[in-house]
């Protein structure tokens, strides 16, 4: 038996589906589907590949073989996802992908010293440019990074876990929903950037922190968050 008579005989073993069942489901004659079961090398019309693979709830690639991984007919590829991203969503799953490229990478990725200006709050404010902190060893530099912050609290979890470092491209300016290092009146936090007819409000992820407003006139953007040690932003 081919792989593709395997297959289509254990899923109707499974869902207890007979020849017949299986025709009234697709629309596919009862002798084209005795066909695909008693001639090995008979042609599959990618059309009734499709149909019954959509009648069954399973991937046509596992079906015909093509892989091993079987999934539900109506699961979302990688691409249909990514297809659904706004454009900043997709630039960050970009930047996360690299990231994993570089780390699988065979060859051992060089070692390079990157600024790390201080720390950033999830959480109350902390003051900008720790002294304590100066330069980083990372194998890996998302592409328009400036610099790097270690992040304290709890606020941006679970996207940004407490001590995690963040890396941030410096713009004076980011967009709504955004994940942006901000200095309030000498401290700093990372939080979701919202502005609204000159009204400022900095969200956490944490659902248990509620929104800040701060004045607008204490508020100062350092720079956008690109990409953090723990997952792609």
């Amino acid at each position: 038996m081919t792989i593709f008579q395997e297959r289509l005989a254990q899923l109707m073993k499974e869902k207890d589906i007979k020849q017949a069942d299986l025709a009234r489901m697709t629309g596919i004659s009862t002798g084209t589907i005795s066909k695909y079961f008693k001639i090995p090398d008979r042609k599959i019309e990618a059309m009734n590949m499709l149909k019954i693979a959509k009648a069954l709830d399973v991937n046509s690639e596992w079906l015909f073989g093509a892989t091993n991984i079987r999934k539900s007919f109506y699961e979302p590829s990688f691409t249909d996802i990514y297809e659904k991203l706004s454009a900043i969503g997709k630039r960050e799953v970009e930047d996360f992908a690299l990231f994993i490229l570089n780390r699988e990478s065979k060859t051992e990725p060089k070692t390079i010293d990157f600024p790390l200006l201080g720390q950033t709050a999830a959480g109350a404010g902390v003051s900008y440019g720790d002294p304590s902190y100066d330069t980083i060893s990372v194998q890996h530099v998302p592409k328009g990074a400036d610099c790097a912050l270690t992040v304290r609290g709890d606020s941006m979890e679970p996207l940004i876990k407490d001590g995690s470092i963040v890396f941030v491209r410096k713009q004076p300016i980011v967009e709504n929903g955004e994940v942006a290092v901000i200095e309030i009146d000498g401290e700093v936090v990372c939080k979701k950037f919202y502005q609204n007819n000159g009204d400022i409000e900095l969200r956490s992820i944490n659902p248990k922190y509620t929104p800040r407003h701060p004045n607008p006139q204490m508020v100062k953007i350092i720079g956008k968050v690109i990409w953090n040690e723990n997952r792609g932003l």
